[in-house]
């Protein structure tokens, strides 16, 4: 079977038709985006992606693998993380003659962590992943706002709420405040990843939030001015993989303090997002799904659901 397995890192090849057809995971959050547009997304990873494979059916049919070292996680859990990607026509022959390539190259090369993101509902692929080890690690809503549909202004904050630009000096109480929440449920904190980059990841988040480019936009939610809150985006476009030039927004962090008014978060959201209409017209997100409070939360204050996933990781060695 793998001799049907092709390398497809740098592949200048077009589009496979068939893909135009194809539900594709990783951009399921971007309702904006026609199908030929998805399947050139795909294509455009497949072809910057430190290793891919191809395999082609005897019906002609095309998938792609690819594997990304993670460089930030790496970095930062001191474990060799990469991120799996399946584009095309995925299908039980399929992955059965793709892992088993991605698998050998991850061990060969130190890759000891491979994390993918899948649709909930695709059962051909999950069964698929986990029958070559991978489990699943996390679960998730994405959501998706059209800015353009908002209402003109946001409704007026209620006496005693405001929301100002983050700075360095708001850290301590809002790293105080992350600490009153419930565990955190990343997808890289899972029991294989050392314990002590675990336990400070919310808060190299926040910061990172904060005091770097990781987010172009950080608002802090203040309750009688103290920090109870926190909304941080970033912006981009497609344009760096395909000539589509419509902007997108996606959410980096949200957070509020148990201990605030019940419609603080909706009063954030909707200031964030109203924050973004000249930088973007759709911003996403997405919200795990012990996170019932927040999602109704995003619903009622614009956003639509795009899609679910599933975050499944193995270890490569």
């Amino acid at each position: 079977m793998r001799a049907s397995v092709q390398c497809a890192t740098g592949t200048t090849a077009d589009v496979p038709e068939a893909w135009t057809s194809c539900t594709f995971a990783a951009t399921a959050w971007d309702p904006s985006l026609k199908r030929r547009e998805h399947a050139m997304l795909a294509q455009a990873r497949v072809g910057r992606a430190e290793q891919a494979w191809s395999y082609t059916s005897p019906a002609g049919h095309v998938t792609s693998a690819w594997l990304t070292l993670n460089a930030w996680d790496t970095e930062f859990f001191g474990v060799p993380m990469a991120v799996l990607g399946l584009e095309g026509n995925v299908d039980a022959v399929a992955i059965d003659a793709l892992l088993p390539c991605v698998i050998d190259y991850a061990s060969a090369t130190g890759v000891r962590h491979i994390r993918t993101s899948q649709r909930a509902g695709e059962p051909t692929v999950l069964h698929g992943l986990q029958r070559h080890g991978f489990h699943v690690r996390w679960a998730s809503v994405q959501i998706a706002c059209d800015t353009r549909a908002l209402s003109p202004n946001p409704p007026p904050c209620p006496p005693g709420l405001r929301f100002v630009e983050a700075t360095e000096d708001h850290l301590p109480d809002l790293l105080a405040a992350a600490r009153c929440m419930a565990p955190y449920n990343w997808p890289e904190l899972e029991p294989t990843l050392p314990d002590a980059a675990r336990k400070r990841y919310l808060s190299q988040r926040i910061e990172n939030c904060v005091t770097t480019s990781y987010a172009n936009q950080a608002l802090v939610a203040l309750w009688r001015d103290k920090p109870v809150g926190l909304h941080a985006s970033a912006t981009g476009t497609h344009d760096s993989l395909i000539d589509v030039g419509r902007p997108f927004a996606y959410v980096r962090e949200t957070f509020v303090t148990p201990d605030t008014p019940p419609r603080l978060g909706a009063h954030m959201i909707r200031a964030a997002l109203h924050g973004l209409r000249s930088e973007a017209q759709i911003v996403t997100g997405r919200v795990r799904l012990d996170g019932r409070a927040m999602l109704n939360t995003a619903l009622a204050s614009g956003y639509d659901i795009a899609g679910d996933e599933l975050l499944l990781s193995r270890a490569a060695t």
